[in-house]
């Protein structure tokens, strides 16, 4: 045992050794995958880059579409065509009337306009304005939009154009309002929708969190919008020959991500620092290292002071080890170590569980050691009772018989056979001998009392030979003698039947007697060795059919109290030798 305390102390110590190298060796491995998983980041970094520039650009598009969308409910309200219409088609005070309500289906048709959209203006086929919102139409401005209507076809397409007036830039889609009942191709007039470029990105880069300031957007090669980060020296038609790439642009590098749309004519340019990422990237990477080799560290420590804690309660399971090895059984281990939950405490509780269980089990081999030696005593004691109890059965036969009482004497024979019968020593006996000790009981019956029983036994022949724990159908008639039948005035009835179902013996047992109650039936039905009250009768019978069969034995009691009663056993039996079927009534049947 000493020996087994020095290894457990000697592997103690291996174990912490080998823990601290490993942990040596994940620091090492920690700080050189933090090296390598910095280009790891910076790729993750600039694919996120890519990630956010494509919501940016899809965005964007998606805002010139909603502008796109607006116009075509605009311009198909029922009032504004109603309006245009009635404008075409009259002159004077009516006409003048016809601007009016054109006016109101303007303002009722535009709704809730997106707020980088900064007017609205409808004209009409003699060149009659209506505007929505603030627009500030100065001369200048006027004289651009004219020439964009003039430039847009009929088709009723939507044409988006430039425009750049006092530092503020402009997106202007126009598009001809046509007829659209009847599909008819009469222009009614066009409409003019101005978006404010700063606006829409400043827009969409709060949506996505990114900067407004990175963004330049090209129309016709054209810069509308250049922002306070974007590079001077630029040119947008250039950096779309490859969509993602690293410049340099006034002494910095930036990350570039361009896009197209509206069949090339506009260009969407995001401006990046690189070198802002690059140190970010890089402290991140410094700062990841620090601190996983700072969380390797405490964790090498509080897995040291762990295996301290683990050993020491092994230690006290080692000690516990040390008592039982000397022959101390009722050794009792340290209670705070039964007390935890890890592999040591179910170590502790499995080993006290253990100790206690050998314990009982030297005390049992005792107490059954002197249990056979009472048994012995007790079997060579009985030995003597059979034999004068058959002197004494024979000495009755042979005064009755002498005398002439033939009653007395048949009574005896039969007592005679079934006590001779219930010493012998064999555990099972066959179907036939059951029946011949059920004969035997019934004949003392009809000795007695005559025909108040009609008792009819059923088996088929070829069953004769399974084989039943011994006087196991005798103890079940006289049960039913005694507390059914015999206590009630009429004549009796009872029917005894053995068959076979399938791979199971049946044992079914009916009589006109005064019937079980519920507790009986709950009580016969349920019965085990620990809930048994007396072992004796009916109860004795189905404790040795358990013990001889298994748990396989099903008992089932149907009974209308004061009638009838009937019970049913079946269980698991074997069987050899066949013959011709038969039924029997006897004692008075």
């Amino acid at each position: 045992m000493k020996n087994s305390v020095r290894q457990s102390r000697s592997l103690h110590r291996r174990i912490q050794l080998i823990n601290l190298v490993c942990f040596l060796i994940c620091a090492v491995i920690c700080f050189s995958a933090g090296i390598s998983t910095y280009s790891v980041y910076s790729s993750e970094m600039t694919q996120r880059q890519k990630n956010a520039s494509e919501l940016f650009f899809s965005l964007m598009k998606l805002s010139m579409d909603d502008v796109v969308k607006f116009s075509r409910q605009a311009i198909s309200s029922e009032a504004l065509q109603a309006a245009l219409s009635q404008i075409a088609a009259t002159e004077g005070e009516e006409q003048a009337k016809a601007r009016t309500s054109l006016q109101s289906a303007v303002t009722f048709s535009i709704g809730e306009l997106p707020s980088y959209v900064r007017s609205v203006m409808v004209r009409d086929v003699y060149g009659g304005d209506c505007y929505y919102s603030g627009l500030p139409y100065d001369r200048a401005i006027m004289d651009a939009v004219n020439q964009m209507i003039d430039a847009t076809d009929a088709s009723g397409n939507p044409f988006w154009h430039g425009l750049t007036r006092n530092g503020n830039s402009y997106l202007i889609m126009t598009r001809t309002i046509r007829e659209a009942k009847n599909l008819s191709l009469r222009m009614l007039g066009s409409l003019v929708v101005m978006v404010d470029i700063r606006a829409m990105v400043r827009s969409i880069s709060s949506e996505v969190e990114q900067e407004a300031d990175e963004t330049a957007v090209w129309l016709d090669d054209e810069c509308l919008y250049r922002g306070a980060l974007c590079p001077e020296d630029s040119d947008g038609a250039d950096l779309l020959r490859e969509k993602w790439q690293v410049i340099r642009r006034e002494g910095k590098r930036y990350f570039v991500t361009p896009v197209s749309f509206l069949q090339g004519r506009i260009h969407v340019i995001k401006y990046i620092d690189y070198d802002l990422i690059y140190r970010t990237l890089r402290r991140s990477a410094e700062i990841t290292i620090v601190g996983l080799i700072a969380a390797f560290l405490v964790a090498a420590l509080l897995s040291m002071k762990l295996i301290n804690v683990v050993f020491k309660r092994l230690d006290k399971l080692t000690e516990a080890v040390k008592d039982a090895e000397a022959g101390n059984y009722r050794v009792q281990v340290d209670g705070g170590l039964l007390a935890v939950n890890d592999e040591a405490g179910v170590l502790a509780r499995h080993f006290q569980s253990l100790m206690e269980q050998i314990d009982d089990l030297i005390n049992q081999k005792l107490k059954r050691q002197l249990s056979e030696v009472q048994a012995q005593n007790q079997m060579l004691q009985a030995q003597i009772r059979p034999h004068f109890l058959y002197n004494t059965l024979e000495t009755v036969h042979a005064m009755a018989a002498r005398n002439g009482n033939d009653a007395i004497a048949r009574i005896v024979v039969s007592l005679s056979r079934l006590v001779r019968a219930s010493y012998r020593g064999d555990a099972l006996v066959s179907l036939q001998e059951e029946i011949g000790f059920v004969r035997e009981y019934l004949t003392i019956y009809r000795i007695r009392f005559g025909n108040r029983l009609d008792a009819q036994i059923n088996y088929d022949a070829e069953d004769e030979q399974i084989f039943l724990p011994r006087m196991t159908l005798q103890p079940m008639i006289e049960n039913s003698v005694q507390y059914g039948v015999m206590k009630k005035a009429e004549k009796g009835l009872i029917r005894l039947g053995v068959y076979r179902r399938k791979n199971k013996i049946v044992i079914s047992l009916f009589d006109n007697g005064v019937g079980f109650t519920k507790e009986q039936i709950e009580y016969y039905e349920h019965l085990t060795m620990d809930s048994v009250r007396e072992i004796h009768g009916l109860a004795n019978v189905l404790l040795r059919l358990r013990f001889a069969f298994g748990e396989n034995v099903r008992v089932r009691i149907h009974s209308r109290p004061g009638q009838w009663s009937n019970l049913c056993i079946s269980f698991d039996g074997t069987r050899e030798g066949k013959d011709e079927g038969h039924v029997q009534s006897l004692a008075g049947g």
